[in-house]
C-alpha cells in the first residue's frame, strides 16, 4: 500500500512548519516527521513505536481529529484506539518526536501551537475545525 505522508493533506504545511520550529530538539535523522503511520480504519495499521516525548496527531486524508503529547506513542494510542469512533475514523498518526531532554515547556508549546494550526475536530481542548 502507498502510504501518504504528513505533506498530503490539508495540515502538511502546517505539521512541516511545526517540525522545522523544534528542530533542535528533534531526534534527528533517525525519526521522519512526515511519515503517517497506519491505524486500524486505515486498513493497513501498523505497531507504533514505543518513543517520546513526542507531540502527535491523528488525521484522515482531508482533516486532523487530534493533536497531543505523549511520553510513550504505542502506549497512547493503545488508549487511543479502544474509543471505538477513534478506531473508525482516524486513519494515521503522525509524530515528531523530540530528544528526552526536551524542556516540558517546549512540548507544551508544540503541542499548544500544532493545535492552534491544525484545528483538530475531534475533543474539546483546543479549537475547532469550523
Amino acid at each position: 500500500m502507498n502510504r501518504p505522508t504528513m505533506l498530503e493533506g490539508p495540515y502538511g504545511l502546517h505539521w512541516q512548519t511545526m517540525s522545522r520550529l523544534v528542530q533542535y530538539y528533534a531526534v534527528g535523522d533517525e525519526w521522519d516527521p512526515l511519515r503517517l503511520w497506519g491505524l486500524p480504519a486505515s486498513g493497513d495499521p501498523e505497531p507504533l513505536p514505543k518513543v517520546g516525548p513526542a507531540v502527535y496527531t491523528a488525521v484522515s486524508s482531508d482533516r486532523c481529529f487530534w493533536v497531543g503529547q505523549t511520553q510513550n506513542l504505542h502506549d497512547r494510542f493503545t488508549s487511543h484506539m479502544a474509543i471505538p469512533y477513534r478506531r473508525h475514523r482516524w486513519l494515521y498518526v503522525g509524530a515528531m518526536v523530540l530528544k528526552p531532554d526536551t524542556p516540558a515547556a517546549i512540548v507544551n508549546r508544540l503541542e499548544t501551537e500544532t493545535a492552534q494550526r491544525l484545528r483538530p475536530a475531534d475533543g474539546k481542548a483546543w479549537p475547532q475545525a469550523a
